[in-house]
């Protein structure tokens, strides 16, 4: 069985957080961008945001984006 495009992303995104590629504090591109760049439905794009957001990766903020985290801090503390 092939891996979903958005496992995939969701991979990508945690092992250039990981890495150090994406450092805390970085603005990932908004839902709709992302969904754009990467040809998906915006629900994909939301839900790959979702599971970056349920391993503590990356926190939302409503109105200003989607943000990298201290990867540190575990999730709810920060």
């Amino acid at each position: 069985m092939p891996r979903s495009r958005y496992k995939s992303l969701v991979d990508a995104f945690a092992a250039d957080i990981r890495g150090a590629r994406l450092p805390p504090g970085t603005r990932l591109p908004t839902h709709r961008q992302l969904a754009a760049s990467e040809g998906l439905a915006l629900v994909t794009a939301s839900r790959v945001y979702a599971e970056l957001e349920a391993m503590g990766l990356v926190s939302g903020e409503a109105g200003r984006g989607t943000f990298v985290r201290e990867t540190s801090l575990p999730p709810g503390h920060g």
